[in-house]
């Protein structure tokens, strides 16, 4: 049986024009799970068929994030009334980090895509090439461009936002915005976009054109306002859990920490010990802290030697691959220890491994942790709570 709801109302370009609500099948609590990989075969930032680094695939994955970091803050500036030109400043969907991200397959508009779920941004993002409008679908002719960026080379990204539908199983939305990349220039990814999962200050496209997640939250239309990450390295992958959480990925209970303010999943903790502010991204392949944070940390442990890489201007933790350093992150109540695997993302050419810490200057003072903590640990992003809680994992 299908619950079926009023017809809501939408203002564009100074028109009402209806819109079909979104529906979810009526009894349904379950969480709906979206399977996610990543897009390359093999661990990124490697040497082709080799555990050896590729130190300029770091460096660009590294400025990747930067240039997202730089329009968050712009955003958050704009979401304040602070600026009014950084509200037209978008994410970049260069695939400079070599298909690093976790993607998975959803159906936006009039065809499936494949989209990257990134819980450091805050819109759906997609290449003109793959997004094709629904019969339904509204352009706005709200014009989003890039005007923010960190390199003097950065391709700039236009575009216009639709209202379109957005559905997977058995969710489905409508009036949900999604820019559509219309430049010259081709945009290079190996996925169609990115759903940014963040709060509403890092919403590119304004107030009046919610993030997914928020747009879910306002029609009630999942079991709970929550969703958590499982995720593994190598196949099959891992989950995307929206509407609550799958108890089959995870052991005992979840335990929670608040966000310190509602713009990025940030949380207050400690690093071995080591007070730090956290931004929980799951756009991020490696935890990426302070330059003087990060050394200070590796000169506390006696396995690793300080390694400064200037081309790429960030410092690195070597170490004998046979004396794995253990990482623990607390926040509050919660812990989680990362596991070997998650410790170091590959090797030197002389066979020492790499930590998966590095140190480098994004602008925030905070560290932005990636993938070492997704496969260390359940986690859990609640915005009932405003908080983000961790499991082990089975």
């Amino acid at each position: 049986m299908l619950l079926t709801l009023p017809l809501s109302v939408a203002f564009v370009g100074g028109l009402i024009h209806p819109v079909i609500a979104a529906f979810l099948e009526a009894g349904h609590s379950e969480p709906l799970s979206i399977n996610v990989t990543k897009r390359v075969t093999g661990r990124p930032h490697h040497m082709n068929g080799t555990e050896t680094i590729d130190f300029g695939s770091v460096g660009s994955h590294i400025r990747s994030i930067k240039n997202k970091y730089a329009r968050n803050r712009a955003n958050i500036d704009a979401y304040r009334g602070v600026s009014k030109r950084a509200a037209t400043s978008v994410i970049p969907l260069k695939d400079i980090a070599e298909g690093s991200y976790w993607s998975g397959v959803v159906k936006i508009g009039g065809k499936s895509q494949r989209v990257d779920f990134d819980t450091g941004s805050g819109n759906i993002l997609l290449d003109a090439d793959a997004y094709i409008p629904s019969s339904t679908a509204i352009n706005t002719h709200k014009r989003f461009f890039n005007g923010y960026g960190i390199s003097s080379n950065e391709d700039t990204f236009e575009g216009y936002i639709y209202l379109d539908t957005f559905s997977s199983g058995k969710l489905k939305l409508s009036n949900v915005s999604i820019g559509r990349i219309e430049t010259d220039d081709e945009v290079v990814t190996s996925a169609d976009g990115i759903v940014g999962l963040a709060y509403p200050p890092l919403n590119t496209f304004g107030k009046d054109n919610p993030p997914l997640f928020d747009l879910l939250m306002e029609q009630k239309k999942l079991p709970a306002n929550k969703f958590g990450f499982a995720l593994s390295a190598g196949s099959p992958g891992g989950t995307l859990d929206l509407g609550g959480y799958d108890k089959s990925k995870y052991t005992g209970t979840i335990t929670y920490h608040p966000v310190q303010t509602k713009t990025f999943w940030q949380l207050e903790g400690t690093i071995n010990g080591q007070h730090f502010n956290s931004i929980v991204d799951s756009g991020t392949t490696m935890i990426l802290g302070p330059v003087r944070q990060v050394t200070s940390f590796f000169e506390k442990m006696k396995e690793v030697e300080v390694i400064t890489h200037q081309e790429e201007s960030m410092t690195l933790g070597f170490y004998e691959c046979d004396k794995s350093p253990k990482v623990t992150l607390k926040f509050g109540k919660a812990t989680v220890v990362l596991s070997p695997e998650a410790t170091q993302f590959g090797k030197t050419e002389d066979g020492r491994c790499v930590m998966s810490i590095v140190g480098t200057e994004i602008g925030q003072d905070a560290w932005i942790t990636g993938d070492p903590i997704f496969l260390s640990s359940y986690v859990a992003f609640n915005r009932d709570k405003d908080a983000v809680g961790f499991a082990k994992r089975k």
